[in-house]
């Protein structure tokens, strides 16, 4: 696409704004483009510095809010007028624009009016339902689709903010700092861009017949209904807690380390005198000052500075006021033969450096340095590596270490505090620090992603709360000591003061999503009869006779080969997802042919599995893309292309790698697997995302005094007043289990808590 002819207009005087006014009543458009220039990307703290606003693709307007010192611009009376017009327009138009939820809720905290129900379309969501893979930036994608023009405004912004002492680095754009002209072409730039690709992106979605979805059926309903609240609201933490756990844990971990490194010390010791003197070597001149300093040796002043010299004739002189230090100075006159240096007070000066060097560490030997641990591990222990990292170095990842601890538990018993010291650390660092640097009054403010991954459903950031740690019990072969701190996560996220949190988690989601989609009776009927899905794959796969997949039986599976089940478990979602007969093997033990006639056998077992499998495979070989049952599109152009060039015949490892297409091939093949989890992680996706919006509209329906507050992997997490709790929870079940039928009864038991812990 050619650069559009396209003017910007700075309204910078209330003529201007009236004129503004006069053009938004004449125009012919029934779409607005929205954009707001802020100091901050944290919507509770960020202040308005400019409007963006356009109607159609000739002009677009900016309003200058706050000038770069921070100053308002318009007067009271003014700003009074300008506010109630953007909310007259805003509701009145179908309002579009990128990631709108940041303007939104930004337009709601500095103007006090929402907008959640006048959002027509989000472009951002609009470009993952047509394109699942990063990046999703506006400046990313407008670039590729509509061309390098597009990256004008952003060039002459960034030198601009540059060139009045601004950040402009990946994580720190300082926008506002830049000129009010700069930014305000600029913000024009933004939102012409949105509008150019709303309309590119609507009418692919009406190629694809994905419009219904998208507007009315799940995806903007639940951004405008469900998304934006949640993060409205955000979730409420108990501050103290967190601050009481941060305290506990760091004296744990220091405990931790301490033991660890008396263990260890004598293994170590030439590891750290290797790396004192490579970084502090003796040469130079900031050895022997620091030496001198510390070992109380005088060493001459130059009487003009009033600094220390190392010129050869005031250490000569010095020498011969002092010989007692003859060894320092000779060293520093470089003279041989010479005494040597005390080795006690070399080491203890190359100490000092590296600490005053390195103030935030208490250790040279770093624990928490995998390329440390490696050396200790591979180097000073002499251990063979057994797995490698991507760069081809020997690993020390957490599989690598639950194999060495069962190998040397008894003769290496720091290796058992090691793994809890990388545990503990990592909840002191992920969640702990995390979730106190990021809270806001006690309150978590997470980003919930309706783009965050490639089969629709939620991911989570600033911070991630995707990845609360989930509550465990003893069966996890965790030590007592981070079971203690791993279940103390969850129960710092409460219910606000006269409220409960109501939560409720699907029953085997993703397995009974499995079954449905698989469209075999024996599947399927595992979960209609309450059976297990594990021993009835055991039972079928392995060909065991006289053991039953019902928990409640004599005979059932695991009482009587548990071996086989763990087996099943390994299987039974890794062959639909692609698994290959080198990772069935790597999963189980097995040799590769005992894997291959496993995967043999799974699939003759289930004939219509093998149907459903082969039919993703022909979509994506041959069309590009597979849906799901309820209409979602991934789009897998990548696999036709390759298939249109090689066939399957790239699949085969010899080939690929004689022709040289092992990157191909490999990606190939992940894509192929793609293809065939997508049907079920996206039905998971709709189950949720559909089940997310009934109870949200139930809730006002019937005058719940609730919202949906978070929602992780497939439980629905709701807070509610305390007396419609009851009410609360029968409303949240009924929608999770009803709203969308499957082929499978979905299950969705209810728990009425004050906190996340105790709504496991």
């Amino acid at each position: 696409m050619t650069k559009p002819e396209f003017s910007h207009f700075i309204v910078n005087s209330f003529e201007l704004f009236q004129s503004l006014i006069k053009y938004s009543d004449d125009v012919d458009s029934d779409i607005v483009c929205y954009d707001l220039e802020t100091n901050s990307e944290v919507e509770k703290l960020a202040k308005i510095y400019g409007i963006g606003i356009c109607f159609t693709d000739k002009k677009a307007f900016y309003i200058p809010w706050r000038n770069k010192d921070g100053t308002e611009v318009w007067p009271i009376e003014q700003q009074s007028s300008i506010i109630e017009w953007l909310k007259n327009v805003l509701t009145s138009k179908k309002l579009i624009g990128h990631n709108i939820i940041f303007d939104v809720l930004i337009t709601e905290n500095n103007f006090g009016f929402r907008l959640d129900d006048f959002i027509h379309a989000d472009t951002i969501l609009m470009k993952h339902t047509l394109d699942e893979e990063k990046p999703f930036g506006l400046k990313d994608i407008a670039p590729v689709l509509l061309g390098s023009w597009a990256t004008l405004a952003q060039e002459k912004l960034s030198e601009n903010v540059k060139a009045n002492g601004g950040r402009w680095t990946e994580d720190q754009k300082d926008m506002y700092l830049a000129d009010t002209d700069i930014l305000g072409e600029y913000c024009c730039w933004d939102v012409l861009l949105t509008l150019l690709l709303y309309r590119q992106f609507d009418a692919q979605l009406e190629k694809e017949d994905l419009k219904r979805l998208f507007y009315d059926e799940e995806i903007m309903p639940l951004y405008k209904e469900v998304t934006i609240n949640m993060k409205r609201k955000g979730f409420n933490i108990d501050l103290g807690h967190f601050q009481v756990l941060k305290k506990e844990l760091e004296i744990e971990i220091s405990r931790l380390e301490n033991e660890i490194y008396i263990d260890i010390g004598h293994l170590v010791e030439q590891f750290e005198a290797q790396t004192l003197e490579k970084d502090y070597p003796l040469s130079g001149t900031l050895f022997p000052k620091t030496y001198a300093e510390i070992g109380d040796i005088p060493l001459p002043i130059n009487k003009k500075t009033g600094k220390i010299t190392l010129s050869a004739k005031a250490i000569e002189l010095q020498k011969q006021q002092c010989p007692q230090f003859s060894e320092l100075y000779d060293h520093i006159l470089g003279i041989e033969p010479r005494l040597p240096l005390d080795p006690n007070l070399i080491r203890k000066t190359q100490k000092h450096l590296f600490f005053r060097d390195n103030p935030e560490k208490t250790r040279i030997f770093n624990l928490s340095s995998s390329a440390h641990i490696g050396h200790l591990l591979y180097n000073c222990m002499n251990i063979h590596p057994f797995k490698f990292t991507k760069g081809n170095k020997p690993s020390t990842d957490k599989e690598v270490l639950d194999e060495l601890i069962e190998q040397y538990k008894g003769s290496q018993p720091w290796m058992l505090k090691l793994y809890d010291f990388r545990k503990l650390s990592k909840l002191l660092s992920t969640y702990v620090d995390g979730i106190l640097d990021r809270q806001i009054a006690g309150i978590i403010y997470t980003s919930m992603l309706q783009f965050g991954t490639t089969s629709n459903r939620f991911s989570s950031r600033n911070p991630n709360l995707q990845n609360i740690p989930r509550i465990k019990d003893e069966e996890s072969n965790l030590s007592e000591l981070v079971l203690k701190y791993v279940n103390s996560i969850k129960k710092g996220f409460i219910a606000p003061k006269g409220y409960k949190i109501v939560n409720a988690d699907y029953s085997s989601l993703e397995p009974v999503c499995f079954a449905d989609v698989s469209g075999d009776e024996k599947l399927r009927n595992v979960f209609i009869n309450g059976e297990d899905l594990y021993s009835r794959v055991g039972i079928e796969t392995f060909g065991v006779i006289g053991a039953s997949a019902n928990k409640k039986d004599a005979n059932y599976l695991k009482n009587l080969y548990p071996e086989i089940r763990q087996n099943a478990k390994a299987i039974a979602l890794a062959i639909p997802y692609g698994g290959t007969a080198a990772q069935i093997s790597r999963l189980t033990g097995k040799t590769y042919s005992e894997a291959q006639e496993i995967i043999d056998n799974y699939l003759n077992s289930f004939p219509n599995l093998r149907k459903y499998m082969n039919k993703c495979d022909y979509m994506a070989k041959n069309y590009g893309y597979v849906k799901t049952k309820f209409g979602r599109v991934r789009h897998l152009k990548e696999v036709r292309s390759i298939y249109l060039l090689f066939t399957d015949k790239v699949l085969d490892n010899k080939w690929a790698r004689i022709n040289g297409h092992t990157d191909t091939r490999a990606k190939y093949k992940n894509m192929l697997n793609n293809a065939k989890n997508f049907g079920i992680q996206g039905l998971a996706a709709h189950i949720l995302n559909r089940a997310l919006i009934s109870v949200t509209r139930e809730f006002k329906n019937k005058n719940i005094n609730g919202w949906v507050g978070l929602t992780v992997h497939d439980e629905i997490t709701c807070v509610v007043k305390e007396e419609q709790a009851e009410k609360a929870a029968k409303i949240l079940k009924d929608c999770m289990e009803t709203t969308t039928k499957i082929s499978i009864p979905l299950i969705a038991e209810p728990i009425i808590a004050n906190n996340l812990a105790e709504a496991k």
